[in-house]
């Protein structure tokens, strides 16, 4: 019989979770909480940009001249609030304008970019500037003009202290991109000599490769998607392959990640699968994914589940893979919204609508946390365009699933979080008892930790390890099981 005590108590677990099921959405793993809106609700917004430094989130967008011109919001808590919106770009005079504004983080170091000229300038392409925060968005250097004259800035990555912003210029009347890109922090910036000779160019960084995929024509008259990567961060370019399939139809609008590994992911609306109106601004989604670096690519693989999909963008932690679009619908609504896969790409969750209680939404942009996935996005209420944002906690429950039954070999996972500032938990995997030393090393090869050393019995098991006393950077995770060795990059961000 139960006690008096215990009743109480499994009514209260009851009600907690039952107030908890009506209050948030719960999908495949992730706990989705409410919106919250980030612009205010009198002036239109536009392009939001998202990046994140563990627990600490940043989000930038263009705004409605003259009230706020390249506005920036801060959150210390995983997205659960935000900071007052602080005006980044300096006053010049009161005709200036300034706009187009990129974010992007590494470490502590917060890198933002954007357009700024006077109003009755009649230079044709504005300067863009810089201002760079080293304390994580608490305080920024001044705004300093970082490139002169460039037609467009199309995207801005960056990883460790290599920064690289993927620009348009005009050569003999024909608009390409270039690479610019420093490695000192954005002290010093070089021009790739090289160019994507393309359209709706992307780039991506992992730790040997600068990553790009754009489309152009192609004989005799579709559009395809191409794929280059460059092993000098982008002065020069390997051959172009094509990821879409040669059959007549098109694939455009690509987006491309990569994480610590070397898996690489790229998807683009693809019209053979179906598109809204034909041959339109909205298309199925597809997605392929390389596990070498850009080597190979998996077959194409529809993500979307309508023939809706655009703007698309991508991000990964090592191990959890999202892809967010724009859906457009039949009666001229659009929605943002989202996928994941838990498992690299391999298996993927239900579509979900970010959207559901706005007359629209689209421009998403998405970002890992330490813990939760960010998505910002530009959804129509009140007549005015507003920037929301909204996070999905992450249920580590949900990672644990995939490790119910034995390993039928020896496997190391990626530590995840990846990158983290606290703790990361690694797990591998022994098909028999083994012998299991698993230890973390610097770049230089010198010995930091040791984890596991010892007789391990089969099974799935999990190691922790608290940095203590070393340094931001990439360290490298070495497992040996018996005569098997294998190695993973992990990134601790202090």
């Amino acid at each position: 019989m139960f006690t008096r005590q215990q009743i109480l108590l499994l009514v209260f677990i009851i009600i907690f979770l039952c107030d908890v099921s009506l209050s948030q959405d719960t999908a495949c793993g992730i706990v989705w909480q409410p919106a919250l809106k980030l612009s205010p609700d009198t002036l239109d917004a536009y392009t939001p940009t998202i990046a994140t430094q563990c627990d600490t989130i940043h989000v930038t967008w263009e705004s409605q001249y003259p009230s706020l011109q390249v506005p920036y919001r801060r959150s210390l808590d995983r997205g659960q609030t935000f900071g007052e919106i602080l005006e980044m770009a300096p006053f010049i005079d009161s005709n200036s304008l300034a706009g187009g504004s990129k974010i992007v983080v590494s470490g502590k170091t917060v890198y933002l970019f954007y357009y700024q000229r006077e109003r009755d300038n009649p230079q044709p392409y504005p300067p863009i500037w810089m201002r760079r925060s080293y304390d994580r968005g608490e305080t920024w250097d001044s705004a300093r003009i970082f490139f002169p004259h460039i037609i467009r800035m199309e995207q801005v990555v960056c990883l460790g202290d290599t920064v690289a912003m993927l620009f348009q210029y005009l050569d003999t009347l024909a608009l390409w991109y270039r690479v610019l890109v420093s490695t000192d922090g954005g002290e010093h910036w070089r021009a790739g000599e090289d160019s994507l000779r393309g359209f709706s160019p992307q780039i991506a960084l992992s730790r040997n490769w600068l990553h790009g995929v754009y489309h152009r024509g192609f004989e005799p008259y579709s559009l395809e998607v191409f794929y280059k990567r460059s092993s000098d961060l982008g002065m020069s370019w390997s051959d172009s392959t094509v990821l879409s399939t040669l059959d007549g139809y098109g694939g455009g609008e690509p987006a491309i990640v990569a994480d610590l590994g070397r898996n690489v992911y790229t998807a683009w609306k693809e019209t053979k699968y179906g598109c809204f109106g034909g041959f339109g601004f909205s298309c199925s989604v597809v997605l392929r994914k390389s596990i070498d670096d850009g080597t190979s690519w998996s077959p194409e693989q529809v993500i979307s589940d309508e023939p809706y999909g655009s703007q698309i963008q991508l991000a990964s932690n090592n191990q959890i893979f999202a892809a967010v679009w724009t859906k457009e619908f039949i009666n001229d609504e659009y929605h943002a919204v989202v996928r994941l896969s838990q498992d690299r790409g391999n298996t993927w969750c239900p579509v979900f609508d970010l959207t559901p209680d706005t007359i629209g939404g689209g421009l998403p942009h998405v970002a890992f946390s330490t813990t939760a996935l960010q998505c910002v996005w530009v959804a129509y209420e009140n007549s005015h365009f507003i920037v929301n944002h909204r996070r999905g906690e992450l249920l580590p429950v949900a990672v644990d699933e995939q490790f119910d039954q034995m390993p039928s070999k020896f496997m190391l996972e990626q530590n995840y979080p990846n990158p983290f500032n606290g703790i990361t938990r690694v797990r591998y995997g022994l098909p028999r008892r083994e012998y299991v030393s698993l230890k973390i090393y610097n770049l230089l090869g010198e010995d930091i930790a040791t984890l596991v050393d010892g007789q391990t019995e089969a099974g799935w098991h999990e190691a922790v390890w608290e940095p203590a006393g070393v340094s931001s950077g990439v360290y490298l995770l070495r497992l040996i099981m018996g005569k098997y060795t294998t190695t993973e990059k992990v990134l601790y961000v202090r």
